[in-house]
Formats: structure tokens, C-alpha cells, sequence
């Protein structure tokens, strides 16, 4: 798994993981329901008092169907689903449309998510219009890494984040692309500044508009 480097990203210590199972049970009781195992095993290994799993567990829910509801997509309303009571299958609804058991499994989606909320939620964090082409080629003359996460490939989902490919350009960053959009963000400013200059071009920052204007 690629959790060492979300651990590094989000400065990840033994603390975050102080009466995790106590804290756990206050969410089970919450939700009337044992809390599945895969996700258990999934959120025991990056600390329930970390900043990445405040972000990841904003929206749990029981549904109508049983069905827990683990992430909503903050743009499109669509929603992502663990059937408890059939072997943790997954499952995705469109906004206003059905339930749709997916092939990907739990853990998979849960890796691209924490990858996707790294890109958006450090400290310093900016989108620029950039193709992976032109990314690879304006580090190639340094050192960068893809990261081994798929992207989630659905036909009926219109969620820009799933088909991203991430990379790394140093240990303290994580660059998502997803065809001419580019997020890059890291928890250290020098490293942000010297890898959004190096393009030449505007980023935009949420709520701050254009970076240099």
C-alpha cells in the first residue's frame, strides 16, 4: 500500500492513534451497527485523530437499504455505499438515480480517495490546466515518482477525481492528473513554491484566486 506516504504527507504519529477502538465504538453506537471490518482494518493503519481520517469518515450514514454510506461527492451529489450484509461489496448511485453494485472493492476506493483528499486538503495546494505529458516532461529533469494507485474507471459516474493518476516529486508532495487538470500540493511552502513557479503558468488556489496576482 502507498499509506507510508500519505502517513508522511499528513504527519501521521503514534498520538493520532490513542483509544482508537473507544473511538471507533462511539461511531458504532452512533450508526447502530458494527463497524465493518474493512474499514477498521483500512483506518487502523493511518489514526483516528488524524486530519486524512476526519476527512475520509465526514459521511457515514445508514441508508434505507442498509447500505453505509462512506463518501458523497462534494460537486455531483454521488454517493459511494458498503453493503454490510452481502461480503462488503460496493456499491455507487448517481445523483437521483439507483444503487449499482461496482467491481472495485472497498479498499480500492478508500486508497484513490485518500489520495484524491491529499491533493486537496494540505496545507499548500493549487490547480493548474496541465496534461500528464506536460508534467512528466517539465520534471524530467528531476526526480519524480508515479504512485501506484489506479484510477476508478465508471462509465456512469461523472466525478473528475476518480480517473486521476498520481505522482510525487519529492517525499513532502502528491500531484493528481486527470487529462489537462492538474492539482499539486504539499505540506512544505518551499517545495510548493519552487514546483508551481517552475511551470511558469497561473494556478489557482480555492478561495484565493491566482497565485503572483
Amino acid at each position: 500500500m502507498e499509506l507510508k506516504k500519505i502517513k508522511k504527507l499528513h504527519d501521521i504519529k503514534e498520538s493520532d492513534f490513542i483509544n482508537f477502538d473507544e473511538d471507533i465504538k462511539k461511531i458504532e453506537t452512533k450508526l447502530g451497527i458494527e463497524f465493518p471490518k474493512i474499514l477498521y482494518d483500512f483506518y487502523r493503519k493511518i489514526g483516528v485523530h488524524s486530519s486524512i481520517f476526519r476527512w475520509v469518515l465526514i459521511d457515514l450514514n445508514i441508508n434505507n437499504y442498509g447500505y453505509l454510506e462512506i463518501n458523497t461527492d462534494a460537486q455531483t451529489g454521488d454517493k459511494w455505499a458498503i453493503n454490510i450484509t452481502e461480503n462488503n461489496s460496493l456499491f455507487f448511485k448517481p445523483f437521483k438515480e439507483k444503487w449499482v453494485k461496482v467491481e472495485y472493492s472497498v479498499e480500492e476506493f478508500l486508497l484513490h480517495e485518500i489520495h484524491v483528499t491529499s491533493c486537496f486538503s494540505l496545507e499548500f495546494s493549487a490547480v493548474g490546466k496541465y496534461t500528464e505529458q506536460e508534467f512528466i516532461r517539465k520534471v524530467n529533469d528531476g526526480f519524480f515518482r508515479k504512485i501506484k494507485i489506479e484510477p476508478i474507471d465508471l462509465d456512469i459516474a461523472n466525478i473528475y477525481s476518480l480517473k486521476m493518476n498520481f505522482y510525487e516529486t519529492c517525499i513532502n508532495d502528491i500531484v493528481g492528473i486527470n487529462g489537462d487538470s492538474m492539482c499539486y500540493a504539499s505540506n512544505n511552502k518551499s517545495d510548493f513554491e519552487k514546483v508551481t513557479s517552475s511551470f511558469g503558468e497561473k494556478w489557482h488556489v480555492a478561495g484565493f484566486g491566482y497565485l503572483n496576482e
